[in-house]
């Protein structure tokens, strides 16, 4: 999604394009308004807590899974922000951002 943004709107604002990270994309996309802060802050959350969860997971050895609902509340904010710059004639989008994943 973050790199879809890059893509689709670095004509407009090529300072997109300065670097390669998430999270300084992110940043980027608050500060020339193309999403708020409130979503960056949440959607930056949500990727530093997958990562880390990921993290530990992969230095005990352990399979990448988590518990849905350790994650709901970032999985909505993803989500919210995918519908928005996304998923305008996703029917999934329309309906309850509160959709559970396996």
């Amino acid at each position: 999604m973050v790199q879809y943004a890059v893509l689709a709107w670095s004509r407009e604002h090529p300072e997109l394009t300065r670097f390669t990270d998430n999270i300084r994309i992110l940043e980027l996309l608050a500060d020339t308004g193309l999403i708020t802060e409130f979503e960056r802050r949440d959607v930056v959350a949500a990727y530093q807590a997958y990562r880390s969860y990921g993290h530990k997971l992969g230095l005990r050895q352990e399979k990448n899974e988590a518990p849905a609902a350790d994650f709901l509340r970032h999985r909505q904010a993803v989500k919210a922000l995918w519908c928005r710059l996304l998923g305008a004639g996703d029917d999934e989008c329309r309906t309850n951002l509160d959709v559970a994943v396996e």
